[in-house]
């Protein structure tokens, strides 16, 4: 019997297939709690999007409008246009709207004007301009374009 830095050799061969077989088992069960999660979490968005939109009809039929919603993207944001957005967000059909992309034009706009664009799946893409500045604006709307510029016109008054 050897023995290196206080251990004995014949039983190193030992330790070294339990540390291996350790890794192994561990490796099992990463593998199976990953997949276990995956279907886990799949379930769970199925079962809550079934109950939110049954209980999203049930609202709908009480007559209970369902109030859009402003996302922020980032911070920066043409002045005066959120207040404008979520005066829009409480109009009934529209369902989100998401300030977008900032940039500079030639042309002044003296005040703030909002166009809508082209539409895009599910609602419209919208242009806002003032000074010399637009922003790209999507809307998700059941609204059809002539309704959204009226409520885009009720909104700027």
């Amino acid at each position: 019997m050897h023995q290196v830095g206080g251990f004995d050799t014949s039983s190193q061969g030992i330790i070294i297939r339990l540390a291996l077989a350790t890794l192994q088992n561990i490796r099992q069960n990463l593998f199976f709690a990953f997949i276990y999660n995956v279907v886990v979490i799949l379930i769970t968005v199925d079962i809550l999007d079934t109950v939110y939109g049954l209980l999203h009809g049930i609202m709908g039929k009480q007559g209970k409008p369902q109030k859009g919603r402003v996302v922020w993207n980032h911070s920066t944001h043409i002045p005066g246009l959120i207040a404008i957005l979520t005066q829009l967000s409480e109009y009934e059909g529209i369902q989100t709207i998401t300030p977008a992309v900032l940039g500079s034009t030639k042309s002044n706009m003296h005040s703030l004007n909002i166009k809508v664009s082209v539409p895009i799946r599910g609602g419209f893409k919208l242009i806002a301009r003032k000074g010399k500045t637009f922003q790209e604006v999507f809307l998700l709307t059941t609204l059809s374009k002539e309704q959204l510029e009226e409520a885009i016109a009720e909104a700027l008054e």
